[in-house]
């Protein structure tokens, strides 16, 4: 095992919060009649576990909307801790199983003389179920709950695992270089796919067979902070470039459309009910970075200019779109924008590039110095701040009337 010379930190935070008093929650599948232009559906996806969140960014998709009420006001009901060092890259994001169950993978945990990463399986209650343990002190991409409870998880020893609901071993399939964070992804039929850090892309069948694989122009990007996301209807693959910025591909592994504007993805596309693509590109200089808004065509509905780099936008059921953003425009903070593009408004005190998220109420989710942050989303004002003292840049979960939040860095001054 390779040795990690980062300072020793024994005390990972693993927060859980609950409301005191309880919102009344509308009816799943009820909305506004009729349905404005934008309006967000919930997209069936048979292939996952039936729970709030069962992988990265909630969905295939990337909208970072949950399908439960998150906390208002909160009381922290555990912690838990992990041996490790102080490092941004210590935790995957967590995903949630059917029965209710915490995934989360845990990087550089002593052992011996080395180093080695583990899938924890944790109750709701905090204790650990079970942990499965890698060949590699560092955990890759944040696991995918699949709807028979497989759990699909990497490891920077190349390989893609499917562990049993028991912490076991089912498959494991080596894909012969490192695959990140946010690779993973997964289509209606459990066809899984990523891409390494080769830029190769991989579809691989639930059984852990190769089903097909594609290197096209330079390869496809692959950094901890891209990812894939898969069209509503479950048929095309849209998939950060190193030549280009964006490729569609479809499942059978063809190359339906690319966009190009000059310069790489810095966030993961976000695609929403009705087909369109959000994604945020990156430049040298601010100046030159776009907030985009594709169709499922690739052509640009619209652009803005000069908002900076993003991370895991989210959008709300009415179709409006939030990013985290530093740039020149507003300086730093979240911006949000109608469906149709048009500015709605700009919220200056959060500032901290993280991951944003949505419960079934609207509200909006962000941290920054230690905080859990509640936004409402008509003008962004805060309605809540939880104090926990850790900071973290990884995407936290919300269940039904909580959020489970991971850190393993220190608050900010």
């Amino acid at each position: 095992m390779q040795k990690n010379i980062l300072p020793r930190f024994d005390s990972f935070v693993f927060l859980l919060f609950s409301f005191v008093f309880l919102l009344a929650c509308s009816e799943e599948g009820t909305g506004p009649n009729p349905k404005p232009e934008g309006y967000q559906e919930d997209i069936p996806w048979p292939s996952l576990a039936d729970s709030p969140w069962p992988m990265e960014h909630g969905n295939p998709q990337s909208t970072g909307r949950a399908k439960v009420s998150g906390p208002v006001l909160g009381d922290t009901i555990w912690t838990k801790s992990f041996e490790g060092p102080i490092t941004l890259q210590a935790f995957t994001s967590p995903v949630i199983g059917e029965d209710g169950t915490i995934y989360i993978g845990s990087s550089f945990e002593p052992a011996g003389k080395g180093q080695v990463s583990y899938l924890y399986a944790i109750n709701q209650d905090g204790e650990t179920l079970w942990r499965f343990a890698f060949d590699h002190e560092k955990i890759a991409a944040t696991p995918i709950v699949g709807n028979d409870g497989t759990i699909y998880a990497a490891s920077y020893d190349h390989y893609l695992y499917a562990i049993n609901p028991n912490g076991t071993l089912k498959w494991k399939f080596d894909s012969g270089e490192i695959i990140n964070y946010m690779a993973l992804n997964i289509d209606k039929e459990g066809t899984l796919y990523f891409v390494n850090l080769s830029g190769t892309l991989f579809a691989i069948n639930n059984d852990g067979s190769e089903k097909w694989k594609l290197y096209i122009d330079n390869g496809f990007l692959a950094s901890p902070i891209n990812g894939l996301s898969i069209s509503p209807d479950g048929n095309n693959l849209y998939v950060p470039g190193i030549a280009r910025t964006l490729y569609a591909i479809s499942i059978s592994g063809n190359v339906v459309w690319s966009y190009d504007n000059g310069h790489k993805i810095s966030s993961m596309p976000l695609v929403e009910s009705n087909g369109n693509i959000f994604i945020t590109s990156g430049a040298t200089n601010y100046s030159e970075t776009k907030l985009i808004c594709l169709n499922s065509s690739g052509i640009v509905l619209w652009e803005k200019t000069g908002y900076g780099t993003s991370v895991l936008p989210t959008i709300d059921e009415f179709g409006n779109s939030y990013f985290t953003i530093t740039g020149i425009i507003d300086s730093t903070g979240i911006v949000s924008f109608d469906y149709l593009g048009n500015k709605r408004w700009r919220q200056y005190e959060l500032n901290n590039l993280v991951p944003l998220i949505l419960d079934m109420e609207n509200r909006i989710y962000s941290n920054i110095k230690g905080e859990i942050v509640v936004l409402e989303r008509e003008r962004g004002q805060i309605i809540q701040k939880f104090s926990i003292g850790y900071f973290s840049v990884v995407t936290p979960v919300i269940i039904e009337n909580a959020i489970i939040y991971p850190s393993a860095y220190p608050k900010k001054n």
